[in-house]
């Protein structure tokens, strides 16, 4: 996803810091079917309104979520960042890769694996 962002540029709301970025969460949850460690990297590109009629900027997001047993997790924190919030010189891919989350995911085969996208 990160690549991806990096290669394939979108015309976008310049004027908001969210216009097209990524963003990268993980931790444990049970949505109703039981708890597990959710690694999430999201890239969410803001269309500016086009038309005088519908003043709403239009947004899409694709995401990629790895869901894992969350035993080896328990002792994380939350995790969720935007690219736009991190530190100048930082990337979004170190900054992913340097994180206490991926680092434990990162040798684990995940029990799950969803795409998912939404447009408003």
């Amino acid at each position: 996803m990160v690549s991806f962002a990096d290669r394939v540029k979108y015309p976008h709301d310049a004027t908001s810091p969210y216009g097209d970025t990524l963003l990268f969460e993980y931790g444990v949850f049970d949505w109703g079917k039981g708890e597990n460690f959710e690694l999430t990297i999201t890239r969410q590109v803001i269309f500016p309104f086009t038309n005088p009629i519908e003043a709403d900027d239009h947004i899409i997001q694709i995401s990629i979520t790895f869901r894992y047993e969350p035993t080896a997790f328990r002792d994380l924190t939350n995790m969720t960042m935007w690219a736009s919030d991190l530190p100048p010189k930082q990337s979004m891919e170190n900054f992913v890769n340097a994180s206490p989350g991926y680092l434990v995911a990162a040798d684990m085969v995940p029990k799950e694996i969803q795409l998912h996208s939404s447009a408003q």
